[in-house]
Formats: structure tokens, sequence, C-alpha cells
């Protein structure tokens, strides 16, 4: 029954695992499951198959640090072992790899049944062992972690952890606790005889004592956290021996034993934890731990042993005094930051703490009841804890020295998973073992052995009297049935949950099997016919799970396997060692490592993480590349330290900085970097010392030019929600913000604060610059037990120093230099060790997923996913920051009838009112929570993360609100808000990082939409600087102060060509043109865009444009490759700064990757010429009716460009007919007649025109089986009768295709350029007289019938014509359409006040009245002159009457005298006398 266990224990670990560990999702290819662990595994192994030696240094993770490998080599060496194995036998070196790594995990997991078997069988009985082997063949947490594909040490630890358990019980049992020497002494001699004796008269368990050694050496060679197993004999030890004193019991082969156990562990581990690379002998999570538990083993042994036959109360009282003095040394050293042994004892080597690291990270926390019970099922949970008690009974009150180790076992396992969710899998084989005794306890219970002999006493001859006497039988043992149910359920629980943890969490056959056990019940148990059901009676839901989904682990997502695979085909020029780096939460660097090919700069050893955790919370791309300097300075400092013992740094690097800081700077930098103090720290930032709500006062020195010191006054800064409010006028302030004393920052803060009572002074956080640090960045700064805070503070000082003392394009340089600095002689990871390789220090890739990026929202929507805010805490809290700096936490509440938000205080506050309340005894409406609103601020889109994930959010557009775009195409932004329809436009505003991973120039099938949203990486490039002119096509006019916006195209490369069809265009920047229309900016690698606009940016119009939503038409902008007109995409026009201007031109190039990395110079240009314009409109009277609508004939206006950057235009008004200058060309639209007297263009715009002496080309257009008949050029393809044909045609080529004959043309072999081409003629003769079958452009006179579009161009020679289409040349044009060129116009379309005016550019005009006297009149309305000519504007001078009865100054029969006939002169006072003149 056991083996049967074996195999059925194999069996589901394999089955549902092995299909998806070789069709990995998006790639088809091999995959792991079980996180990021194995994939390290993973590169040990690929490292030991190819160089025969374990990885001891990795100088690739943690990078550019480096690091240890701390795993212990025999786990990662068993599988490389077996893969040397299989390509012996003719296996690939990486299939054999990848079979020893998928199989092993469920091997070793499988072959737990057996130790486990061993365990019950020798202490509950064989139908017990055979009841454990079932039981943890099943049990949820272990099936989970011990998969077919789950390569990591899980299944190979407890495998042998449970087996020295084994060993470890069986050398108990056998020892005993006689008295093996009449007489000890506290002496060494005496102490070795007694053991010595122990090992003379108790060899079977000394031998099981020493296999329990070997067993925990080989747990210790594969896990560094072995030591808790002998933790816990440890701590049964000590009960013993305590026990044993009260009962006069020897102890000394119990003492001999353990001994025995730990010598024989530290005899077999030190080779490895001793190496001087690894240095983990004195390592709190290496031996450390375990020195203690011997020590103190050791002394408990000697004072026992040696001090056997004094007075129990001495010899226990002597233990307890020497063992509170080493606890009072260590808290000292403590507490005084000396050492952190006390930690080490206390939190069991950090195991049970819960220090801000593993409190990140969801399997350090405490798991929920339902997941603690349900994965050892809860029924067996139930019974290890009663049989673990009752163990610990039989071994205090019955002695039984093995019932005590396996209690203690239990119940400190039990606490263990109780406290962290990683220890759920370690507290299997307890669970297994007690829960086995347990169930033979019940059914021993249960009477079954009476109810059978009842039975058969009753007769059992028929079949009827089987069934009859059985029921009786059963009805006399009532306990029988209650016990039989309970292990039913125990059967069904157990089964269950172990299929399902054998279950990948994204197989189809989850749904399948959940399912199938739906519909395994009876439709009647779920009838609701009278109002209730047995089982539940909803219907069941195809995208739920009823009964599984609580267990399995899963394969990668699309998305990861994605960016993976792009990253390791990127830099696959260099060696592995030699390539950049590459940056993203610490969750991701194994997989990094191993599947993307490239150094990561934290991984999951927990190293980096204050790195990368500020990293992705930097404001700026520029604060982001003065983080990586600080991280190239700390591996230069550790690289030197290493190398010389001194925390300084290497010369080469000194010698860079000094290239671009000055001394002082310099000199700063190095004090951060090497000798910062708490202090120092403190007098570098603003101090909170008073809070109000989101008002805080602050203080602090300021930094000038980076360095501090130079201003020693003390400033004081007021701020509200994160932003700092600026100084009233009349105030002393430096640098707009900083009030030089408190008197004057005191009311500012007392002014923006409800209530003075509410003021605390308390210090929250350290602000250096725009970033909060949390109050423990100090508090903590000096402990011993992690230096997570210094690693901040570093971080903080370094860029706020960089960024303040360089503008960013010098900030660049100095990282470029740096890292161009190939000084560094590391370990080879291709080569053996020992092998280096000397290296410069570069990272260079930003990668963001949607776990990272928080959704934010409501926990209960379905746009949110439950998770607002993913794993976005993470980084947040590690890097030392604030969360509520990122995201607002709103409580929605009801109390009664109404409802309010409230933040976390506020509901607290409410809450502990409602308690007191209640307790008082009155009546009132409960607050109720209803759900929980995760917001995010404006600060959260200015981290890198936001701007790599969406690149902005509605604050960046200039709104007071924080809604999001989507973050991936067809999904929506925030709902019901103004982002709804918003799209991402990942990197946007940043001219060094740019998304990289969605261009593909080989799978033309990978469109726009199928792009990897999930995962977005971003690469720095240095960057190569561009410029151009912007000037007039027409007389290269240079254009002053225009608005140059930068976009990028985000499906665009490194290549000398745009390769994949997709565009994208995504905004990197903008730049003004100077006085002479010049620019230049600094682009990455990619297909860049250079678009020119004119005007003055106004975000108005364009937000309330987006307020109302009707901004989704203009989405298509960002996927139109060229323009030749523009309607800018708003959000573009918002970031790039150019809405409500006027767009004139673009100029395109693609930047190859040698270019934007400083290697090959750009020699092209991004000159943009703008296209002169037209406008053409008439100039009316406006003001009165006796003159409205009357034509200003004849007069001169000035067309005055608002933004000044041309010339001034003038135009005159004609009076019905007008005959243009020489080499002045007109456009005018409408009806009439021109005479052209130069080459002129009359379109009819489908109307039909007709010309008179006309000399020049006519050219229509003939669309699909329409003929046309002409003597003309035919371009296109199509049949032609013709009378004759300009070309030499050969015989059509022939081909019967059924009852159809078709016809093609033939080719021919021509010569071209010294080479041989096969070439196909142009027109061929059909096998009807005169017809001719043509593709291309022939000239012939005939009927021609078009296949497709056919352009007609017809030479016309002095003669008259009509036709629609476009005639081009000299002559007399009538009709309706657009007349361009030289000539005399006249008709309706230049009635009496018409102007026409070409050569101008775009962009919007004044037009200005030119009065007989002078004076200048500004008509009402602008001329909007855009890429087109503008035509039909209709625009009004206002005018006014002046009209009245002039008299005499004397009267005429007493009434005044009206003067006839009299002219009367109205004189303008402004202007000059001169003019009157």
């Amino acid at each position: 029954m056991t083996f049967t266990a074996f195999l059925v224990a194999l069996a589901i670990r394999v089955q549902w695992y092995f299909v998806p560990s070789m069709n990995s999702s998006g790639l088809e290819s091999w995959d792991l499951t079980g996180g990021s662990d194995p994939w390290y595994m993973k590169r040990v192994v690929e490292y030991v198959v190819a160089e025969n030696a374990h990885l001891i240094f990795d100088a690739d993770r943690n990078y550019p640090v480096g690091g240890i490998n701390p795993r212990p080599p025999l786990f990662s060496w068993s599988m490389a072992l077996v893969a040397m194995l299989l390509t012996n036998l003719g296996m690939s070196s990486d299939e054999s790899i990848w079979y020893a790594m998928l199989a092993l995990p469920a091997i070793f997991g499988a072959l737990i049944v057996f130790p486990m078997a061993g365990i019950a069988k020798d202490n509950f009985g064989k139908g017990a062992g055979v009841i454990a082997a079932w039981l943890i063949a099943f049990m949820p947490t272990h099936v989970q972690k011990s998969t077919w594909a789950m390569a990591d040490h899980d299944s190979y630890v407890l495998l042998f952890l449970t087996a020295a358990f084994m060993f470890y019980l069986r050398a108990v049992k056998a020892g005993g606790d006689e008295r093996l020497s009449r007489q000890t002494n506290a002496s060494p001699s005496g102490i070795i005889k007694a053991m010595a004796e122990v090992f003379k008269y108790r060899r079977k368990a000394s031998a099981n004592a020493i296999a329990a050694g070997v067993c925990f050496s080989i747990v210790a060679l594969g896990w560094k956290g072995f030591v808790y197993g002998p933790a816990i004999i440890f701590l049964a030890y000590f009960v013993q021996v305590a026990m044993n004193l009260f009962r006069r019991k020897d102890s000394t082969i119990l003492s001999a034993l353990n001994i025995m156990m730990l010598g024989t562990i530290f005899i077999m581990v030190i080779p490895f934890y001793a190496h001087p690379q690894l240095d983990l002998v004195l390592n709190s999570t290496g031996l450390t731990p375990l020195l203690f538990i011997t020590l103190f083993t050791v002394a408990i042994a000697w004072i026992t042993t040696g001090f056997r036959d004094k007075p129990w109360l001495l010899v226990l009282g002597s233990l307890f005094t020497g063992g509170v003095l080493v606890g009072i040394v260590l808290y000292i050293l403590q507490i005084t930051d000396q050492s952190n042994a006390w930690e080490i004892l206390t939190t069991g080597s950090g195991y049970f703490t819960k220090n801000k690291i593993f409190g990140t990270i969801a399997e350090a926390s405490a798991p929920s009841r339902g997941q603690l019970f349900a994965s050892f099922g809860p029924i067996v949970f139930v019974l290890a804890i009663v049989m673990g008690i009752i163990a610990l009974w039989d071994g205090i009150v019955k002695k039984s020295q093995t019932r005590l180790v396996l209690g203690m076992w239990v119940i400190v396992a039990s606490y263990m998973a109780w406290s962290a969710g990683r220890f759920l899998f370690n507290a299997a084989p307890a669970m297994a073992v007690m829960g086995a005794w347990g169930i033979v306890t019940l059914w021993g219970a249960s009477g079954a052995g009476n109810m059978a002999r009842s039975w058969r006493r009753m007769g059992i001859r028929t079949p009827g009297e089987r069934i009859s006497n059985a029921r009786k039988a059963v009805w006399r043992t009532p306990q029988f049935s209650a016990i039989g149910l309970v292990l039913i359920m125990l059967i069904g629980q157990h089964a269950t949950y172990g299929i399902d943890a054998a279950m990948p969490s994204s197989s189809r056959h989850e749904a399948e099997m959940d399912e199938t056990i739906y519909n395994i019940a009876p439709d009647i148990l779920r009838w609701n016919d009278f109002g209730f059901s047995i089982l539940d009676d909803t219907k069941y839901d195809e995208n739920s799970r009823w009964y599984l989904g609580s267990f399995g682990s899963g394969y990668n997502d699309r998305g990861w396997n994605m960016a993976y695979d792009w990253l390791a085909n990127q830099d696959t020029d260099e060696t592995f060692s030699e390539r950049p780096a590459f940056v993203s939460w610490w969750d991701y660097g194994f997989q990094a490592l191993e599947t993307g090919d490239h150094p990561s700069v934290s991984d999951n050893f927990q190293s980096g993480i204050p790195a990368t955790g500020n990293m992705l919370l930097a404001r700026s791309q520029e604060d982001l590349v003065a983080m990586f300097i600080w991280r190239l300075s700390e591996a230069d400092l550790a690289y030197n330290d290493a190398r010389t013992g001194e925390r300084m740094h290497t010369g080469s690097f000194l010698s860079t900085l000094s290239a671009h800081l000055s001394d002082e700077q310099k000199s700063e930098f190095v004090t951060i970097q090497t000798n910062m103090d708490s202090q120092g720290v403190v007098d570098r930032s603003f101090k909170v010392t008073q809070v109000n709500g989101d008002v805080v006062m602050a203080e602090g020195r300021l930094i000038e030019d980076g360095v501090f010191g130079k201003d020693l006054n003390t400033y004081y800064k007021v701020y509200e929600d994160g932003e700092a409010l600026p100084c009233p006028t009349d105030y002393e302030c430096v640098d707009e913000f900083a009030f030089a004393n408190l008197g004057e920052a005191q009311p500012v803060f007392n002014n923006n604060i409800r209530a003075a009572s509410d003021t605390e002074t308390n210090t929250t956080h350290y602000i250096f610059g725009d970033y909060w640090y949390t109050s423990d960045l100090i508090e903590e700064y000096d402990s011993v037990s992690t230096g997570i805070h210094r690693k901040n503070s570093g971080i903080a000082l370094t860029t706020q120093l960089l960024t303040d003392a360089l503008d960013p394009e010098a900030l660049h340089d100095l990282y470029i230099d740096l890292s161009n600095n190939q000084v560094y002689t590391v370990q080879d990871y291709n080569g053996a060790p020992g092998e280096t390789i000397t290296r410069d220090h570069e990272i260079r890739y930003f990668a963001i997923d949607n776990r990272l990026y928080p959704r934010a929202g409501l926990y209960s929507s379905e746009y949110s996913g439950g998770s607002p805010t993913g794993i976005f805490g993470a980084p947040t809290i590690l890097s030392g920051q604030d969360f509520s700096t990122f995201m607002d936490e709103v409580y929605m509440t009801t109390r009664g009838q109404f409802n309010d938000e409230m933040t976390r205080e506020e509901f607290d506050e409410e809450m502990r009112k409602d308690v007191l309340n209640q307790q008082s005894g009155a009546t009132f409406d409960p607050l109720n929570l209803v759900d929980i609103r995760i917001d995010h601020t404006p600060a959260f889109f200015e981290t890198m993360l936001a701007r790599t994930y969406v690149g902005y959010g509605a604050s960046s557009l200039g709104f007071a609100t924080t809604e999001q775009p989507g973050q991936h195409f067809g999904q929506s932004g925030t709902p019901n808000s103004i982002m709804t329809n918003a799209v991402p436009l990942p990197g946007a505003m940043m001219n060094h990082f740019v998304i990289a991973n969605w261009y593909n120039a080989e799978d033309e099938n990978d469109m726009l939409g199928a792009a990897n949203t999930l995962v977005k990486i971003l690469k720095y490039y240095p960057g190569v600087e561009v410029g151009g002119t912007v000037s007039m096509s027409d007389n290269g006019q240079p254009l002053p102060n225009v608005r140059i916006l930068l976009e990028r195209d985000a499906f665009s490369g490194e290549d000398e060509t745009d390769l994949d069809a997709d565009t994208y265009w995504v905004p990197i920047g903008y730049t003004d043109a100077d006085e002479n229309g010049e620019w230049s900016y600094t682009v990455p690698a990619g297909k860049i865009r250079v678009s020119a606009y004119a005007g003055v940016f106004d975000d108005t119009e364009a937000k309330d444009t987006i307020q109302t939503g009707e901004y989704a038409a203009g989405l298509g902008d960002l996927t139109v490759d060229t323009n030749d007109d523009r309607e800018t995409n708003l959000i573009t026009a918002l970031l790039g700064k150019v809405a409500n201007m006027s767009w004139m031109g673009e100029a395109t190039h693609n930047i190859t990757g040698a270019q934007a990395d400083g290697e090959k110079p750009f020699t092209g240009d991004f000159n943009i010429a703008v296209d002169s314009s037209g406008v053409s409109g008439v100039v009316t009277w406006t003001g009165h009716e006796s003159f409205e609508g009357d034509a200003l004939d004849g007069m001169d206006f000035i067309l005055r460009n608002v933004w000044g950057m041309t010339n001034n235009y003038t135009v005159s008004t004609t009076s019905g007919s007008f005959t243009t200058e020489p080499g002045e060309s007109r456009i005018i639209q409408g009806s009439g007649e021109v005479t052209f007297s130069e080459n002129g263009t009359f379109d009819t715009q489908g109307n039909t025109g007709i010309v008179y002496g006309f000399t020049g080309n006519y050219t229509r257009t003939v669309t699909d089986g329409r003929s046309y008949t002409a003597n003309a050029t035919f371009t296109g393809a199509g049949t032609i009768v013709a009378d004759w044909i300009d070309y030499d045609a050969p015989t059509c080529n022939e081909e019967t295709v059924g009852n159809e004959t078709i016809q093609s043309l033939p080719t021919f072999e021509e010569t071209v350029d010294g080479e041989i081409v096969n070439s196909t003629h142009v027109a061929c003769l059909t096998n009807e007289a005169g017809t001719y079958l043509f593709e291309g452009s022939i000239d012939a006179n005939g009927r021609m019938t078009a296949d497709g579009q056919v352009i007609v161009v017809k030479f016309l020679d002095g003669e008259t014509f009509e036709g629609t289409g476009v005639y081009e040349g000299i002559g007399t044009a009538n009709g309706t359409g657009l007349f361009i060129g030289e000539g005399t116009f006249s008709g309706p379309m230049v009635a009496p006040g018409s102007f026409y005016k070409t050569g101008l550019m775009p962009g919007t005009y004044n037009m200005i009245a030119v009065m007989e006297n002078g004076r200048e009149i500004l008509l009402p309305d602008p001329v909007e002159i855009t890429i087109e000519p503008t035509t039909d504007l209709e625009m009004k001078m206002p005018g006014s009457i002046f009209a009245d009865t002039l008299y005499a100054d004397y009267f005429t029969n007493g009434n005044p005298t009206p003067l006839p006939n009299a002219t009367i002169e109205l004189i303008d006072f402004d202007l000059s006398e001169e003019v009157l003149d």
C-alpha cells in the first residue's frame, strides 16, 4: 500500500503539469512553475553542467555589485548530475537539463511517502504508516510545492528533513534513559568518557543519530533554512532534560545523541559554509543559529552530565542563570548596534520577524484561516493539533521521549504555519504523521471491530441476512456511523484539495474537473421548489470555480514570456557578463538573469531592493539616471573594498567625477557615499516638525549647487498635499518656498489648517526635493539588523546632489562617461571559476508589468481586478517612501441614509465613537463600510513606473483630477471619466528612455493590438543631438520661435529603416526654434518625427474637448505614418505643449542604435520647409442696413502674422476683375473665367469645364470598366482598340483554363546596369484585330476600356475642349473649380470686394484695412491660414452712419435755419498733423 501511495503521489504530481511545461504561453517552449526561484536554480545547473564546478560568485546578480550564490549546492548538483547522465544517454545538453529540472522535484515529492510511513509505523503502528503515506501523497500544501516543473528545493528539503526526524526518533527510542555511568564529573575527560560509553553501549541509537545528522546535512547542503529542524529537536531536548532533572533521570544518552547529530552536521557542512567567498559560518542566514543550538546543547550536556549527581535545583538554577546572563549580554550588544545575535536568537534567524522586507512578501504574511485549514485538509489539521497536544501529554506525564518530540514537532510546525504562509509546506510531514495517528485513534474508537464481530454472530449466510444484520449491527454501534461520516468527509476533502493542488492554476483541466464535481451531485439536491434546497441551487458559472482554484501554482503569463524572450535577443554581440543590466522589481530578477540573459540590478535573494524600489519611484528620467550613478558608485566602492580592504572609489571613477563636478560637489558626493551618518542625512533634508492633516511644517537647510553647508541658516517650508506653498510676496523668502524665519512660516501654516488643536509636533517624514521618506529612515539608520535605511538615504542624497548640481544633459553625460569605465575585472559567467573578464558597468533596461502598476479603483470592481494596488506597495515601502504620497485610500461609508467618504483615520475615529455609543446604550445609526477606493495622486503619474506603463495621467494634462488612461490597447481608462477613451503612451515626454519591446521586424502578423502591453520595457539611450531649420519653402525665409514637437514611433527600432509596419507615435519632447528658425534636441534610436507649430500654446479648448469625451476620434493621429495636413491628437498636443497651435510641416528620420549610442554621427537634418498657402475671400461693410454687405473696392489691407513670425503682406480688393502682376500667381476657388498668360491650372473638381485656344495637357481619370476614346497617353491597365500605338507590341501569351482562354503580357530579357534581367512588355496584341492589352504607360489613339483605374493625359494645341478633369497650360478656362496661375481673372469668383493672396505661411493673421487717410482699422475676425489654401472667406469691415440736420447759427421765423448743400468735413484728431496736411 505504501508503494502504491508512492506511485499515485508521483502520478498526480506529474500528470497535469507535464504538457504545459513544454508549451509556455506565447512561445510554446519550455517552462517552469513556482515563481522565480526555480529559474536561478536553472542558471546554476547550467553553469555546473558547463563548467563541472559550482557557481560561487555571481557578478551578474545584484548588478553591478554582484553577490555570492547563497544557495547550498546539493539540490542543484543533484539535477546537474541527472542532466549529465541523460546527456551521456544521447540527449542534448539543453534537453537533459530541462528534463532533470522538471522531473526531480516530483520524484523527491513522491519519495517522501516512505520516511513518512516509517515515522508513523514506528510510533503508531503499521496502519498509521499506510495512512500517513496516503495523507502526504494528497496533502495540498505538499502537492503544490512538489509537482513536475516545480524546480525549487522544497520537495528535496522536506524529503530529507522527514528522514532526519525518522532517524532521530529511532535514535531516541533505541537510546532509552538508563544510567550507563555510575559516576560523572565536569572535567572534559569525564564528559568525553560519558559520551564514549553512549556510543559503545548504544550502537543502534548512535547510528540513527548520525544518520539523522547526515540527513540534516543533506538538507543543509541544499537549503540554508535547515536549522528549524534541529531547533525543534533542541526544544524537545531542553524540555526533556528539564523533566529528567526533576525526576532524577539521566540525560547523558539523550545529550550524547544530540551532540552526535549536531557534530555530524558540522562535519559535513563546514566545507561549504566556511568557503572563504561565502563566509557563512558566522552569518545570520548561515550557521550562526546552529552554533547557538550547538553551544546551548553542549552547555546543557556539560551541566546535566558533569553535575548529574548534584541537587537538581542547583543544576537547574545554574542553567537558568547562565542562560539569563548570555541573553543580557546579547541584548546589550543588540541595542548598542554592535551585534544582531539577539535578533537572530529571538526571531529564529529572521524566520519569525516582521521586518520591512518580509512585510511586503506574500508568503511571509500569515495565511488566512481558510487557507491554513485547507492546506492540510481541515479535519486532518484539527486531528493533528489534538493528537499533538495528546503527544505532549504523553511525553510529559507518561515519560515518552518520542511522543514529546512528535508533539513538539507538530505544535511548533502549526505555530510556524499560523504565523507565515511559507511554513505551510514545512508543516506537512508533522500534520500527516499526527493526522494518521488521529485517524487510527478515531477508527479504534468507532467500534468497527465489535460491530463486525456482532454482524458475523447474527448470521451472514444469505444476502438478505447480510444486509438486514449489517443494518442492525450499525444501529447498535452509533459511534461507527458518526466517525465513518467524518472519515468519508476527510477522504473527500483531502482528495479534492490534493487534486486541486496538482493542477496548474491556469489549466483548463481545473475548470473541467470543477464542473465535473459540480455535476456529480444529483439535480434533486439543488431543487428549490419549496423555498430551500439541500445544495446551493445557483447555476454553474463557467468563468468561476466552485470547488477548485484554491491551490496549484501557475506558469508565467504571455507578457513576461514575450518580454524575457525579447530581452534575450538584445546585445547578442556581447558575452553575458558584459551586457547592460535590467531593472524591475526583485520578483523578476532571477528570470531576467536566466531567461532574459541579462544581468539584473535586484533579484529574489532580496538584493538591490533599495535601488530598484527608488528607481521605480523616480520622478523623472534625470532622477532615475542619478540613481543609476549611485548604483555604479556602490559597485565601485564594493569592487575597490574587495581588492584593497578600503571603502573608497577607484581612481578611474574619481577622475570621471572630476570631469563633470566641481571640487566641492565631488567632495560632497564622496562624503555621502563613504562617510555619512544619520545627523548628516538630517542636515541635508527638510524635517517635518508640525503635522495637521494634509498640512505640514518642515525645517532644514538649503542645498546650493548640490552642496550642503554654504548657507547654514535654518529655513522653513509649509506643504499641503505634498506640495510646497509659495511665500507671500512681502515675506522674506528664498527660492519662492523657503521662509527665512519661523515667525513668517507659522501664520501660513495656521491659515491652511482647520483647527490648531489638531496640530501635532511630530517628525513623520524627511523630505529630499520631491521625495518624502518616512521617519524610520533616521530612527533605524544605525540598525545592525538591516542596512536598507542607509541605502535609501544614500540614494536620496545622491539624487538631490546630482539633479541640483547638473542640468539634465550634463547629468546624462556623467552617467555615460561612468558607464564607459571598463576597469572592473569580475568572474565570467561563461567561464570556469577564476576565469574573469574586464567590463564596464551599465544599466539600460527598465521594465514594468501589470502587477507593479496599480490600477486603483474599488476593491470590489471588475476594473481593478479586486487588487487596486497590485504589488505597488512593496517598492514604495521598501524604498523608504510613503504609500500615501502616491495613492489615496478612500473609505466609502453609509450611516443611515447618508453616504460619506472618509480617510482611514476618520473612519477609525468614527468607528471608535460608535463603539463608545454602543457601550453607553445610545440609539444611533451605525457606520457601515461599503467599499474602499484607491485613487492615484498627481505624484504617482510623475514616477518612472507610471511614465513607463501609461505615460501620463489626467494631472499630467493639467487637470485637477487623477484619472488614468487605459493600460492596454482596447482597454478603457478610468471608467466614466474624462480618461475613459484615453490610450497609453508609454515613455511619453522622455527622450532617453523609450518603449523598446514593441518593435518587431520579423513577424508581419504581430499587429499593433498584439503588442506586449502586459510588460513594457524601456531602453536607455545616451542619445544623439539632431537639429534643423524651419523656413518657408518658396523663399527660404527662416521662421523664428516655432514650437518643435518631437515624437518617436513606438514600433521602431535601431535599424537604418523602420521594418515594422505598425506606427504609434509617442511624444518625447519639445523645444522652440531660435530667431533664425534653428533648433536642436537630443533624441534616442528609432523613427523620429519632428513637427513644426506656430502660435501660442493654450490648453483651454483642448481640455474642454477632453472633458466632453469627444477626443476619441483624434486618436487616429497616433497611427498615421506621414501627414500632408494634421489634426494633432489632443493628448499629444497637451503633453507636447502645442495645443491651440497651427501645424506647419514635419520631417522624419530613422536614428540608428549606433547613432543614439554615440558610436556613429548623425549627418542628416530635420529641416522643415513650410509650404506657402493662400487665401481668398471678400470684404464687405457691416454695421447699418443702408450699407450692409456693400463691397470695399480697391482698398488695401495688411495681413499681419499674430506671432510675428513673418513680414507683413499687402493685399488689395478688386472691383470685379483683375490681372496679376508678372510672376504673381493667384489661387481662386469659384465660378468664372481665367485667361492664363503663363502655365496655369484649372481643376474642375467634378464639374464640366471648357477651354478656348488652350495649349497644354488635359488629365482625367477613367474608373474600372469604363471606356474613353482619345488620342492620348494612357497610364494603368486595360485594353484599347487602337488606330495606332506608339509601342512595338508582341502577340499576347495565351493560356487555357477550363473553357476560358486567358491572355497575358509576355516577358523579355534586357540589360540593366550591365546585368540581364527579365522584364514584362507594356502592351501586347490580342487575338482580336487592333485590340491591345496593356499595363503601364502607352501613347495611343483609340477606345480604351479600363481594368482598374487609368489616368488619361491628352495634349491640346490651341484647341477648344470641354470635359471634367484638370487642365494645365496657357489659354482661357471657364467653369467652376480651382484656378491657379497668372493672368486675367473675371466672373462671379472675383466679385467687387474680393481679395486674393498666395505665398503665405500657415498661421493666424490679423487683417488690417488701410484707409485713404492712412488710418489702420483692425477687422474683428482673424484670418486662419491652413496648409490647404483658405477660400471663400467673408470678412466684415465694421462701420457706422453719421446722419443729422445741419442748422445755421441764426433763426428764421423763430425756428432754426437748415443749411442745404453744405459740405461737412470730419477730422480724425488721432492722426498726425502731417497726415492731416
